[in-house]
């Protein structure tokens, strides 16, 4: 089949991932951070605002145990709490992954991703847990624990829907490069020290996980959401 390619755009990610590594820790080997390279290239991502009015596309997975694990582990005294941000631990029902970002037809989108889907669930790794500073929050230190993840599935999916695009357009609907990641929980500066200890464990138990994922949701810009079942 032929398609003709259609821009999109969005400004409805929930939590982009706009943080930046400032310190690899020496004295904690077994905590997976991202890279400096890659946490710079995501501050140069972060600096272009999405368009507003656009819709995206993401996998929910409010059932992943691994992510729970991760919460129960994380000590409510510890968070960083704001009552205008997203701030504390990530409720369990807006656990998901990103797919695609700034939609400008999710229509056009939802369809397309009808044509593109794959004919059984999308197999998903557990990649990393990894504890970052979160440079778009400037009033305050704070840092966030998460889950990065790898899945050829999604990356198949991806590059299905992006096909014809230019690297350009690439960019705009997967900005990061990556098959995704989950925010967890955002905690204060003062207690880095003992989130560190207790992750350095956590990480043997979560990471090599694998799950599979059955629902693709566009949404658009007046939040209105369609699913696909996988």
């Amino acid at each position: 089949k032929s398609w003709s390619f259609v821009p999109f755009f969005s400004s409805h990610s929930p939590d982009p991932i706009n943080i930046v590594l400032v310190l690899i820790f020496s004295v904690a080997p077994s905590v997976s951070c991202f890279s400096a390279g890659e946490s710079a290239r995501r501050a140069k991502i972060s600096e272009n605002k999405m368009p507003a009015g656009m819709g995206w596309a993401f996998l929910p997975c409010p059932a992943l145990e691994a992510a729970k694990q991760v919460q129960r582990a994380v000590k409510d005294e510890w968070l960083w709490l704001h009552p205008k941000k997203q701030s504390g631990k990530v409720p369990e029902a807006k656990f998901h992954l990103t797919l695609l970002l700034r939609l400008a037809d999710t229509q056009s989108s939802f369809a397309r991703l009808q044509a593109c889907r794959p004919s059984s669930a999308l197999r998903v790794r557990v990649k990393e847990l990894y504890f970052v500073r979160v440079a778009r929050i400037t009033e305050a230190e704070v840092w966030s624990v998460g889950l990065g993840f790898e899945s050829p599935d999604i990356r198949q999916l991806k590059n299905a829907f992006l096909e014809g695009a230019s690297e350009q357009q690439r960019k705009e609907h997967d900005p990061y490069g990556r098959e995704g990641h989950m925010s967890l929980a955002y905690v204060r500066a003062e207690v880095k020290d003992q989130v560190m200890a207790l992750l350095g464990p956590l990480r043997r138990d979560v990471e090599g996980l694998e799950f599979g994922l059955e629902t693709i949701v566009v949404q658009d810009n007046h939040g209105r959401q369609e699913s696909i079942s996988l």
